[in-house]
């Protein structure tokens, strides 16, 4: 039993490679630490979930817990959803000890590692090459700056001729899940549909105007508190 636990926080992913792929790093660190015990923990599409991380950690003897963000940059994840589910837990379990971690941020091992895989795809010359950095994209302009930085230090760093920074969307059309053809809508024809699930808490959703348009919603993330008292007769938390 040990007394010490530590949670490796992911985001998730519908991808199950992707998932498969986090797991390895936990799987990595438990020889590195023998003294502590470990855990992933993910935020959705995957599980276990936060909560589920914790509590295992907590079954198996953990009495002191440090929750690190697998996740690049803080946005509004780290911002936001680790802190809500780390005091969520908290107010349930008192005992425990809990400490939520960083985002990995900007470090000098990242931009070598990048700069490693730059180097092994381009060996040569690339003064008249461009180099083209894409981040995830966020709402939160200090994580999108962030990948700006990344783009200048590599940019300058290893003799491009130019960069440019680019963001790509999650969002798409069509999205293809067990044989199940999933199609993006628009929210405002929430109420076409019998019962809306909400599996992540986006500060750009309007979740009043979603309460008044849905026939249902079955709310996961707690995205719906501020609005809970006036619409609560349509909203099933989880």
């Amino acid at each position: 039993m040990n007394a010490t636990g530590v949670l490796i926080c992911g985001h998730g992913s519908r991808d199950e490679e992707a998932v498969r792929e986090f797991e390895l790093l936990a799987a990595a660190l438990r020889p590195r630490f023998p003294q502590h015990d470990f855990a992933t923990g993910y935020l959705e599409f995957a599980r276990p979930n936060i909560r589920e991380g914790l509590a295992a950690l907590v079954a198996r003897g953990a009495r002191r817990i440090y929750a690190v963000p697998g996740m690049l940059f803080a946005a509004s994840h780290v911002k936001n959803d680790l802190p809500w589910e780390m005091n969520s837990f908290l107010a349930d379990n008192p005992g425990i000890e809990l400490r939520l971690g960083r985002d990995l941020a900007i470090d000098t091992r990242l931009i070598n590692a990048a700069a490693d895989r730059v180097a092994a795809a381009i060996p040569g010359d690339r003064s008249e090459a461009l180099l083209v950095v894409v981040g995830r994209g966020t709402n939160d302009p200090d994580a999108n700056s962030n990948i700006s930085k990344i783009a200048r230090m590599l940019w300058e760093g290893l003799g491009f001729g130019w960069a440019e920074v680019a963001y790509s969307d999650a969002r798409v059309p069509i999205l293809r899940v067990g044989g199940l053809n999933l199609r993006s809508v628009p929210l405002d024809t929430a109420g076409e549909y019998d019962c809306v699930v909400i599996t992540t808490d986006h500060k750009d959703v309007d979740y009043a105007d979603l309460c008044v348009r849905a026939q249902l919603v079955v709310d996961t993330r707690n995205a719906t508190r501020a609005v809970r008292a006036k619409y609560g007769s349509k909203i099933v938390s989880l």
